[in-house]
């Protein structure tokens, strides 16, 4: 229905290919082709190689009905859940980060009053590696593939939306969006599935079997949350009100690792029901077919919260905060300066001076062409992402 909303009926069924043009009848009725015991072969003019279980999926359920559709009421529940307290929370956190650092800066503006360095002026401007080149080109990938999904996916999510029919057009039409919609969520894939190995490579090295695998996942350089970070996070909203100084941070911040983490989880609640709508055919050898509507219950929702919440709150953390804004280059440049690590990251700076770290991780600074390549890429994709968010408020506020 959305697809031929569109105006691009040809790739998928309309009313007349399920109903039939001239035997419209009740479902009731055994002549009716949506018959329990016609459905069959009518799905199957369609659909090929399908399990019988395959038959369960609902064509036009009602979410909100809770007693005709128990498992998609729950579903619908439960993500919206999801969604409203994700965003709330950390809008929430936000609106409080953004007004602190912005009245600190005011008053020091105010006050004629530069920034004192917390390192030594000869040594402050002095860089260090904090991204690899391999760190770089997988935050570059996931960009793009990430950029991809969005772009291909929300036109057909939002096909009411004034600013859908120009997208789709943009991209070449229905069929074209699709292909490019998949390509970019087998990338995303693919980097995931990479991630995961990295993160066990970082657990169990080579050599060294499972000793010590319990240490390395909640030390110091694991994305791995512990009890310091749910510390850190109470003494951030105190020092949001002025009662109390902002954490000491190592190598990785809580909101850092929860970034991370709502990446596996999306992975496996948007790339597992991404697949499901995929391959439903194969799938239903595995599960019934309702569960194709609870999944693309699952996708759509989940896929809003991935959106909004990068664009707004990952931004924000990363570029946005005014004492970074317009943009933090680090994570494409890989590098940034000794008083930037000392001042942001004040845990790790001690950790590499008390183990005579430094030599092995000094690098010069980032030259005028990387420096070029980390502005066009990071302003692109925060201003591509931003204007995303308008088109997505405007299609639900609308």
């Amino acid at each position: 229905g959305k697809v031929q909303e569109l105006g691009y009926p040809a790739p998928v069924a309309g009313c007349g290919d399920c109903h039939t043009k001239h035997n419209i009848l009740p479902k009731e009725d055994p002549r009716s082709s949506i018959h329990p015991d016609n459905l069959e072969a009518n799905c199957g003019r369609c659909h090929a190689g399908f399990h019988p279980r395959f038959l369960s999926y609902q064509a036009h359920p009602d979410y909100t009905d809770r007693q005709k559709y128990p498992a998609l009421y729950t579903t619908f529940l439960l993500m919206g859940a999801l969604l409203i307290g994700t965003l709330a929370f950390f809008w929430f956190h936000t609106i409080l980060w953004w007004r602190k650092v912005y009245w600190e800066k005011s008053l020091q503006r105010k006050s004629g009053r530069a920034r004192a360095l917390v390192l030594p002026e000869e040594t402050a401007s002095q860089y260090v590696r904090r991204f690899s080149v391999r760190d770089q080109l997988l935050h570059l990938l996931l960009i793009i593939s990430f950029m991809g999904v969005v772009i291909s996916g929300f036109p057909l999510k939002y096909h009411e939306a004034p600013w859908a029919d120009f997208f789709m057009r943009m991209l070449g039409g229905v069929a074209q969006a699709g292909l490019i919609h998949r390509i970019s969520a087998a990338l995303m894939w693919l980097l995931f599935l990479y991630t995961a190995w990295l993160s066990l490579k970082f657990l169990f090295p080579k050599g060294q079997g499972t000793r010590g695998w319990v240490h390395r996942l909640f030390g110091p350089d694991s994305l791995f949350p512990n009890l310091k970070d749910f510390r850190d996070v109470w003494q951030m909203f105190h020092w949001f009100v002025g009662k109390g100084e902002m954490p000491e941070f190592d190598r990785w911040t809580y909101w850092e690792k929860f970034d991370f983490f709502a990446v596996f989880w999306g992975m496996f609640v948007i790339g597992l029901s991404g697949l499901v709508l995929w391959l439903p055919e194969p799938v239903s050898y595995l599960l019934p077919g309702w569960l194709i509507n609870v999944a693309y219950l699952a996708h759509s929702e989940e896929a809003l919260l991935a959106a909004v919440f990068i664009f707004t709150v990952h931004f924000f953390n990363n570029h946005l905060v005014p004492n970074k804004f317009p943009m933090e280059t680090n994570i494409f440049t890989g590098r940034y300066t000794l008083e930037a690590l000392k001042e942001e990251r004040p845990l790790e700076y001690e950790r590499i001076m008390a183990e005579e770290r430094l030599n092995q991780i000094t690098c010069e600074g980032p030259g005028v062409g990387r420096q070029l390549y980390a502005a066009v890429v990071g302003l692109t994709s925060v201003l591509i992402g931003l204007g995303l968010t308008v088109l997505i408020f405007w299609a639900i506020l609308a």
